[in-house]
């Protein structure tokens, strides 16, 4: 049908947004591997191409009831699996009682999936049995996921830990930002993207450059070396420069959905995608970065 080919459409969309920003990721880990948090970020954009890929098969397939979805839980936990062997980077930015918050919630919510699992197979509801095997995936990673960040917390606590050192600037922060706005950036050129699409991708676009201007205005204020604090005011110009001729494109394309108007938003993406590129490259300079705890041997 039409409605099932334009699912199929959105959901291969959605496989190759999540697969180039596991790229990026990766190509971020491989300039440099020791750079904090890069290899949650890979896992995380791992994660997201899974997902992706899940979605795309349970459109697509038709399986028995239920194997879909005990297909996808197995897919989902085989990527957070490794992630209590060595807690020793931060999963994210939740804080120790944050996570046992989290771990209780989930906790929670994973004992009454198991109940409707159980609970729905004898009595044959096989619908409700995925759902219940979907729900107790979710709650089953994201206990791993606080449990892997209490773990980390708890680690860097020890007297025998090196305290981190808090950096200039946050290169994950401009990593994702980079990340995210190259990803809209491809989605305002698509032809195949509806204006709704178009106006989220614009939404993500002014929402990233205008907290990488303020991280680079905050940046300035703080630092003592008077090139580098040049060097983030001209960058945070020129965001702001590419954005706002970006935004007029969006806007006439808005109006007009014409090949012309979508070559003119094509043209203003790549100033945009430059300057957001040297601005995350300078940024990453060791220099400026956090220098992250280091969790003692015991």
């Amino acid at each position: 049908t039409k409605e099932g080919q334009v699912q199929v459409i959105g959901n291969l969309k959605n496989i190759s947004m999540a697969s180039s920003k596991l790229l990026l990721a990766a190509k971020s880990l491989s300039v440099d591997s020791a750079a904090p948090n890069a290899k949650n970020l890979l896992a995380a954009a791992a994660r997201a191409v899974t997902d992706s890929i899940n979605q795309l098969i349970t459109l697509c397939t038709q399986q028995a009831p239920g194997q879909k979805e005990c297909d996808n839980a197995l897919r989902e936990l085989e990527t957070v699996k490794g992630m209590l062997d060595n807690p020793s980077d931060p999963i994210s930015d939740l804080s120790y009682f944050d996570c046992i918050e989290s771990v209780m919630e989930n906790s929670k919510v994973l004992g009454e999936a198991m109940t409707g699992i159980s609970h729905k197979a004898k009595t044959g509801d096989l619908p409700a049995f995925g759902d219940s095997v979907g729900i107790a995936s979710k709650a089953l990673c994201g206990l791993t996921e606080a449990a892997a960040q209490a773990g980390y917390l708890v680690g860097i606590s020890d007297p025998n830990s090196q305290a981190g050192h808090q950096g200039l600037v946050d290169p994950i922060q401009f990593a994702r930002a980079n990340q995210a706005i190259q990803m809209a950036c491809q989605n305002l050129v698509d032809p195949a993207s509806s204006p709704s699409q178009v106006l989220s991708a614009a939404t993500i676009v002014a929402k990233h450059t205008s907290a990488l201007c303020n991280a680079c205005r905050i940046a300035s204020s703080k630092t003592a070396n008077p090139v580098a604090k040049r060097h983030f005011v001209q960058s945070a110009k020129e965001v702001a420069n590419s954005t706002a001729n970006l935004v007029k494109t969006i806007k006439a394309l808005d109006g007009d959905f014409s090949e012309e108007n979508r070559d003119k938003c094509r043209s203003a993406t790549s100033p945009l995608i430059e300057a957001v590129e040297n601005l995350t490259a300078f940024a990453s300079n060791p220099e400026f970065v956090s220098i992250p705890a280091q969790i003692g041997a015991e």
